[in-house]
């Protein structure tokens, strides 16, 4: 799962607050408690266990779990009797297919303890720390509204709980239980602190260096601290305190960010981009090497290709990751309107302009990450200006006289081929050797068909979740025509489908069995499917025209060779002048 964020994370709180509290009774609010969960935690199985003396199904949402019954049983009764989340392997994973992980968060509630449980059936790494946090959360308001009176009451409750729930989630966060052992902690905390997210939790915060430190603001009597700053190894870090009876969580801001740059954090990291394919990992392990040094990156890459989520990715992998990350889209912004919001300007600059003046973009990222989105689109003239402010790390803003240092890393998208705008004028070439420092060109989707059945299953369980219904399956014929469709609108278009597709289908459908986009795109059907003849009559054998199965060829076969023709051209028994012909014939990207 993705890190924390209060944009999504309390959005998601939200609507499973809203879910549950509108249960019509017990026992709907039992049955609903792990179908939500499944929304928060993309799994396979939920529970909800409750302990009265022997251990009690309350609710289930999933397969069959018989064959695992003692080990989620077991599961459960452990987070129970320690009161923290906890992530668990299945003993015999090397030897037992199907099986792999899950995450057991306590509830406490009335009459006895529980705990809820997300396992995770067929696949060994889907479950990560991170998620930890999420469950731990949702159990938070499960408990309170398995505790809480019946009917609106319960809804009421739940609001005000999930204000102070989602307070917690708009910077670091770091959750602890009554013994002061840390139950989960975000990425944005480890790096304020100092620490490895996941080799830091069950352990004692005073085992901490910063814990000494932090432990200090646990001391005072309120149930809000927000004081500082506490000044660590790191920097100087504003610490908020919230706590309840199941624990405590501490909400760490660093401390020396200007008021405007407060909330420019990114939502995404290295572990959130999905990467089977051997070149998008590779463009992925080059963007973590480049994350370490202060180099400028220009991202290149069709529309929809993820361009700006690996800048996220690259910003929260390195040391600037505490500081903000302030994007902003060249091409969505007049000319003449651009200079001011990169650059800023002084009270009086022009007409309209504010009395107080107004910060650039450069300005705001401070010692952060500055991102030119679309830097292609820029106008000549200011390709001049940002030349001169990227050459001597210096901004002046307009109508003003001072210059301000430069410090942000500065990382440009774009989806031209700049090369060829050099060659065409309409870029500068000593611009695009000063942003070209690091290049890294993420491949458009269809050279990645390992990555599709990934990036469909999670976009498709975003799209169930937002319109809280439960997951849905892909049929294997659907998912055959998704490999070989050639996406181009990239991963922005796969999103977009599987959202479309999940918001129409019927209540109580649980699979996808056709997509529009197919029925007026035959030639998209996969090579192994018939497709039916518009030339024979009815009755005639169903063919697939012969161009079409020949381009499938030459792709596939330049996807598995990593676009080395020579080798691409012996494996089809092709000469490489023939195979060169035939490529530039159906226009096939190399």
């Amino acid at each position: 799962m993705s890190d924390p964020t209060r944009d999504q994370l309390e959005a998601d709180l939200l609507r499973a607050a809203r879910r549950i509290g509108l249960a019509r009774d017990d026992y709907a609010l039992r049955q609903e408690i792990p179908r939500t969960a499944l929304g928060l935690v993309p799994a396979d199985l939920s529970l909800l266990f409750q302990k009265r003396g022997r251990m009690e199904t309350l609710g289930r949402f999933g397969p069959s779990d018989q064959g695992d019954r003692l080990w989620l049983e077991s599961c459960a009764e452990q987070v129970i009797a320690s009161g923290r989340p906890q992530m668990f392997d299945h003993p015999d994973v090397p030897t037992r297919e199907g099986r792999g992980r899950l995450i057991a968060a306590p509830v406490r509630m009335v009459g006895g303890k529980g705990a809820i449980v997300v396992a995770r059936t067929t696949s060994h790494s889907s479950l990560h720390h991170s998620q930890v946090i999420r469950l731990a959360l949702f159990s938070h308001l499960a408990g309170l509204a398995l505790t809480a009176v019946k009917g609106s009451a319960r809804a009421e409750v739940l609001a005000g709980q999930l204000e102070h729930v989602s307070d917690l989630v708009s910077g670091g966060l770091v959750l602890l239980d009554p013994a002061l052992r840390i139950m989960a902690v975000n990425s944005f905390a480890a790096q304020l602190l100092g620490v490895d997210a996941e080799a830091v939790v069950e352990r004692s915060l005073v085992d901490l260096d910063e814990g000494p430190a932090i432990k200090a603001f646990l001391q005072s009597p309120k149930p809000i601290v927000d004081r500082g700053p506490v000044k660590l190894a790191t920097g100087p870090v504003k610490i908020g305190v919230r706590s309840w009876d199941g624990g405590t969580a501490l909400v760490l801001e660093a401390a020396d960010l200007p008021p405007a740059t407060r909330g420019h954090h990114v939502r995404f990291a290295f572990e959130d981009l999905v990467a089977e394919d051997p070149r998008t990992r590779e463009v992925i392990d080059k963007a973590r090497r480049a994350a370490t040094s202060d180099a400028t990156i220009l991202i290149t890459g069709e529309t929809g290709t993820g361009k700006e989520l690996l800048a996220q990715a690259v910003h929260a992998g390195s040391r600037r990751a505490r500081h903000p990350f302030v994007a902003i889209n060249v091409a969505a912004i007049p000319s003449e309107l651009l200079e001011a919001e990169l650059f800023g300007y002084e009270a009086g600059a022009f007409t309209g302009a504010r009395e107080s003046g107004r910060q650039g973009r450069f300005e705001l990222a401070g010692r952060g990450t500055l991102l030119l989105d679309e830097i292609g689109e820029m106008s000549p003239q200011l390709q001049s200006k940002l030349l001169r402010v990227l050459q001597e790390m210096r901004v002046e803003r307009l109508g003003g006289t001072t210059p301000l240092a430069v410090h942000a890393r500065i990382v440009a998208t774009t989806n031209r081929d700049l090369e060829k705008e050099v060659a065409a004028g309409r870029f500068r070439a000593d611009l695009f050797y000063r942003l070209n420092v690091v290049h890294l060109n993420l491949p458009p989707l269809r050279r990645r068909p390992m990555d599709v059945p990934k990036l469909i299953d999670r976009y498709a369980r975003r799209a169930c979740d937002a319109l809280g219904r439960p997951p849905v399956r892909i049929s294997p014929t659907v998912l055959a025509q998704l490999r070989h469709y050639p996406w181009p609108g990239n991963i922005r278009e796969l999103a977009n489908l599987m959202t479309g597709t999940v918001s129409l289908l019927p209540p109580g459908v649980e699979e996808i069995i056709e997509l529009p986009i197919f029925e007026s795109n035959p030639e998209y059907t996969p090579v192994a499917a018939p497709m039916r003849s518009t030339a024979d009559g009815p009755g005639a054998e169903a063919v697939i025209p012969l161009e079409i199965v020949e381009r499938r060829a030459i792709e596939r076969a330049l996807i598995v060779f990593a676009g080395n023709r020579s080798q691409a051209a012996k494996a089809l028994g092709l000469g490489r002048t023939t195979l060169y012909s035939k490529i530039k014939q159906y226009g096939i990207e190399t």
